[in-house]
């Protein structure tokens, strides 16, 4: 089965270019930019056992390993003969395929509607409102959502936070 996983593949590179083309400025920063949101999106949180309350935020994970497995894929994809755009959409949804969905789906849903209710997410993911007010928190503590109270006994709103800035 060995030899015929590794016939297979020397099929698939035979005849294609032997190098990738180099990468642009632009599609480095198009890489940058998903990378950050990707480690954002994955940062560790950790959380009372009782309470739930959070206890730590941790910092995000550095993205030279994640950016050096993006840029090798893109050089693999770009190689066996994939157009350049269509190339860096795989690589993009690659990045975002790597963080927690609920949370994905949670900042999606903020970013889309802006200044969102806690219960207006929850329906949009179909969660509880406590596990989406948490999810919520989890991306407001990586600084990637604002949180605006509007007072006790009233809904918290949600919207983007401008984290690029940073």
């Amino acid at each position: 089965m060995r030899q015929e996983l590794a016939e297979a593949v020397a099929r698939l590179f035979a005849g294609r270019r032997a190098d990738p083309q180099p990468i642009t400025e632009e599609e480095i920063e198009q890489i940058s930019s998903v990378i950050a949101l990707a480690v954002r999106l994955r940062g560790a949180v950790a959380r009372d056992r009782g309470t739930r309350e959070i206890e730590a935020i941790y910092g995000a994970e550095g993205t030279a390993r994640i950016g050096l497995a993006l840029e090798r894929l893109l050089a693999g994809l770009d190689t066996l003969g994939l157009d350049r755009t269509t190339a860096l959409e795989v690589v993009k949804t690659v990045a975002l395929d790597s963080v927690p969905p609920l949370r994905r789906r949670a900042y999606e849903c903020v970013c889309k509607y802006h200044n969102v209710e806690t219960a207006d997410v929850a329906i949009a993911l179909g969660l509880p409102t406590n596990t989406t007010r948490r999810i919520l928190e989890e991306l407001a503590a990586h600084n990637l959502v604002t949180r605006r109270s509007q007072g006790q006994g009233k809904a918290d709103l949600w919207d983007r936070a401008n984290w690029e800035a940073e």
